[in-house]
């Protein structure tokens, strides 16, 4: 958004510079704008210049073509500080977002937790202790637990609770 601004200044920089010359500005401003953008070398693109505006002017090419490329280079060192700020912004903007997200998501949990009565904590109590003795004897069958048991305990675990969690017993941490 910035940089365009940017370039729109050296475009009209240009444009002014090559009215001052007596030249068509929209032929040769496309011409220097390209020079200017490529990967040469500055000498490159010095050299360049110059052939374009001898063609134009004989007076100060030399002073002419540096004040060209000294404005190109300011243009677009305007350019990429306005960009490396507009990335801080947005990077800021997208942090803020996720604090407010993570405040958001963490608000519920600080919720009293729900008051068990006596008769879920015993049947909650119960559940628990026939999966622990089924883990002992699935461990002791399976030589330590180390084999796998293709759904035997683990999956009748993950059962209940899945059960206990829609029934509301069991609180999701």
């Amino acid at each position: 958004m910035m940089a365009s601004a940017v370039e729109n200044t050296f475009d009209s920089y240009l444009s002014l510079k090559l009215q001052e010359l007596d030249t068509d500005e929209g032929v040769f401003g496309s011409y220097i704008k390209s020079i200017l953008e490529g990967d040469e070398t500055l000498e490159e693109k010095l050299e360049a210049l110059e052939g374009i505006l001898s063609e134009i002017t004989q007076v100060d090419i030399g002073k002419h073509c540096r004040e060209i490329v000294e404005r190109w280079n300011s243009s677009q060192l305007i350019a990429s500080c306005q960009k490396a700020a507009e990335d801080r912004q947005a990077e800021d903007d997208v942090e803020e977002k996720l604090v407010k997200l993570l405040e958001s998501t963490q608000a519920p949990s600080s919720q009293p937790q729900r008051q068990y009565t006596d008769e879920e904590r015993r049947i909650r109590q119960a559940i628990l202790a026939q999966y622990s003795q089924t883990s002992d004897k699935e461990s002791d069958d399976e030589g330590g637990g180390t084999g796998g048991g293709g759904g035997g305990f683990c999956q009748r675990w993950c059962d209940g609770r899945r059960r206990l969690e829609r029934e509301g017993e069991l609180s999701v941490s």
